[in-house]
């Protein structure tokens, strides 16, 4: 299984950064997100939770987890704008294995948490 990217959160600007030298843009970033839709994402558990409005990725109701799937990143900087509700808890995990479901122990995890 690929290692991935996994969003749980709303999200404007989602881009990173790798070390390699065939970027094709000057400043080294790569956006993960196109502003319009869920292309190269996918959810687990309910994906009717995860929309994208107003060019942002909201996620919304019980757990879900939405994977960032076009490709496996490795030694990279992760650069986002987030929003989060009162009393939300939400996070982004990192080098993470798609699961099916349920709750999952491997990867790192950046908490954004309001509760």
């Amino acid at each position: 299984m690929k290692n991935a990217i996994l969003f749980t959160m709303a999200c404007s600007l989602l881009v990173v950064s790798t070390a390699t030298a065939d970027d094709n843009k000057s400043d080294g970033w790569v956006s993960l997100f196109d502003g319009k839709t869920l292309a190269g994402w996918k959810a687990n558990e309910r994906p009717d939770n995860w929309t994208v409005k107003d060019g942002v990725i909201v996620g919304n109701g019980e757990r879900s987890h939405l994977y960032y799937m076009k490709e496996q990143v490795k030694d990279f900087e992760l650069k986002a704008d987030v929003m989060i509700n009162d009393g939300g808890n939400s996070g982004i995990y990192f080098h993470i294995k798609y699961h099916e479901d349920g709750w999952f122990y491997d990867g790192h995890e950046a908490q954004i948490n309001n509760s």
